[in-house]
Formats: C-alpha cells, structure tokens, sequence
C-alpha cells in the first residue's frame, strides 16, 4: 500500500461552460474554472501557492496559441498574479494525470500549501484531425496516408484486433457507452443533458470501424480544475474533502536500433522533464535494457540507471505486477 495513502486531498472543484464553440477565448474558460474550484474550496486565490496543467492541444494539424488554444502555466500566472507562489509545472507527455502527480509530489514535500490542477481543452475550427501539407516524413509516412490521423484510428487497429482475438462483438460496447451517458447525466456541467439508447448506438456513424460516433469523445471548448492540499489542511476548508488513495503513471518503453543516442540524449531529458517515474530502453545492439528511474524535473535527468542483460528480469518499480525475462522480451 502507498505510504501517503490518504495524505492529499480534493477540496475544491470548478468548471467552466463547455461549448462546441470557440467564441470565448480558452483562456477565459480556464480562469473560470481556477476561480471557480478556489471558490469551492473555500479559500481566497491568494491563498494558492502552486499551479499545474498539462496544456497540449489533442487535435492535430493546429496553430498553438497560448491563450488561444491552450492555457499555459505562463498564462495563468500572467492572469491571476499569486503574491504568494512558490511552485510550478506544466507537463508535456503524460497527460493531465502527470499534472496531479507532480502537484501531489509538491504538496508531500512542502514546496506548496494549495496547488490548482487545470485542464483546459480547445475546440478548433475545421477538421479537428488535420493531415497538414502534401509530404509525410519520419513515422508519419506509414500512417498518414492511410487517413491515421488522430487517436480514433490507432485505437480502432487494436479494438479490431481484439475483437477478432476473443470472437467479440462490437455490439456489446452499447452497454458500456450507454450507461457511460447515464453517469454522466448526473454531473450538471456534462454538455450532454439526454440519455443515449441502445438503438441511436447502434445506428450511428462509423468513424474509423470498429468505432462509432457514440465511442468518441465529442471535442468542446472548456476547461475544468481542482484545488489539492493535504488532508490536514483540507479538514478546515468548506467542502467535505475526496482524499488521494494512490495514483498510477505509465511507463515508458523505447526499442533502440539506430536511434540510441536520440532515445538517450532526447527522448530521456523529456520525459524526466514530464516527471516520468521508469524509463527503459530496449538496447538490441548490445541486447539489454536500460532503466532509468528516479526522474528530476528541473534537470531533466534521471538519478539512477540500471542495466540489465539477457540473464536478468526485469520488475517495474511504478507498474506493480509487471516482471518478465530480459532473454523473453529479446527473444
């Protein structure tokens, strides 16, 4: 079990209108949800001494423009001027879930007493996957001119595959979607306020088979945030606080033929930059793994390395459970 099990706290939630729209500046949204989740908890904004976001844009092909299309760290400091702020992070590879690590990690060492999460998204005009340009260079050759170009068609790949695999039918997603809407109906700032039948699943457009409409999730312009403390602190606040029970991050695996030096001297400094806890090359030159663990954010490297040949096994350190052969994985 995690030693700070229950150590951090939400105690304050904010949304802002979401809209199909991009008439309100992104901006404005996020603002609403910071002040909004401040509100909730109870606190005045001077009161918060960190920030955190993942600010990326998901759709492709788009101009980024603070402000605009996404809402930076700069961004909100310029906004909101906090007399007292003593940390800051943005992320930029592990999704909004790195954004509530590291705040966590803040709040646990100290570095801050009131951090706000946020996530702002951005609907652009247009075609939310755009393939820019006539020319496909690097990965995107073998993908781009095959209409891969956003997550609906790398994630319908591997759902067929699946679906063929295990004998499944599509058909029982209607379950899990329509009870998705149900759920969400319950939340008054969801932009869907009817139910969803079984039939109008069924019926609906196919985006990138297997997947239909109703299996996407519908781009809107808002933005959401959420206040973090420690329990102690949380306690003495407004709302009744939803305590932190753990938290999960992904691990990254890179396969290394002739682009070692790129997966060293790049791809790891990103990654530790992001906060990225387990970090492992696959050396196939020299037929071991590489782990690097540890990550330091404001250098941008990891503390330790570890390296294991085809004899050893490998035990992930942030995925419980993973272990396998290093003679199985290069075999």
């Amino acid at each position: 079990m995690w030693e700070n099990r229950c150590k951090i706290a939400v105690s304050g939630v904010g949304y802002s209108q979401a809209t199909r729209s991009a008439e309100t500046p992104l901006a404005a949204h996020a603002l609403q949800a910071v002040k909004a989740a401040v509100e909730d908890s109870g606190l005045q904004m001077p009161d918060i001494d960190g920030l955190a976001t993942y600010p990326e844009l998901p759709a492709t092909g788009h101009t980024t423009v603070d402000g605009i299309s996404i809402v930076s760290v700069n961004c909100m400091m310029a906004m909101l001027k906090l007399p007292r702020l003593t940390w800051h992070i943005q992320t930029g590879s592990v999704n909004i879930g790195g954004a509530v690590q590291q705040a966590t990690n803040a709040l646990l060492a100290g570095v801050c007493k009131y951090a706000v999460v946020w996530r702002a998204m951005h609907n652009p005009r247009g075609t939310y996957q755009n393939l820019p340009g006539a020319q496909a260079t690097g990965p995107l050759q073998f993908t781009a001119p095959y209409g891969f170009g956003g997550p609906g068609q790398f994630h319908a790949v591997a759902y067929a595959r699946w679906l063929e695999r295990h004998n499944q039918q599509r058909e029982k997603m209607a379950t899990l979607t329509v009870t998705q809407r149900k759920h969400g109906l319950k939340n008054p700032h969801a932009f869907f306020k009817v139910p969803l039948t079984r039939e109008e699943y069924l019926n609906s457009r196919m985006i990138a088979h297997p997947l239909c409409l109703y299996d996407c999730d519908i781009p809107v312009q808002g933005a959401v945030a959420i206040v973090l403390t420690t329990a102690d602190r949380a306690r003495d606040l407004k709302p009744r606080p939803a305590y932190l029970a753990g938290y999960g991050q992904r691990l990254v695996f890179e396969v290394a033929g002739d682009s070692l030096r790129k997966d060293r001297e790049v791809k790891g400094p990103l990654f530790a930059r992001a906060g990225v806890p387990e970090y492992v090359i696959v050396n196939l030159a020299e037929e071991r793994l590489e782990v690097y663990r540890e990550p330091d954010p404001a250098t941008g490297r990891y503390r330790t390395l570890l390296t294991l040949d085809k004899a050893a096994t490998f035990a992930s350190d942030s995925v419980p459970g993973l272990k396998f052969s290093v003679a199985q994985l290069l075999a």
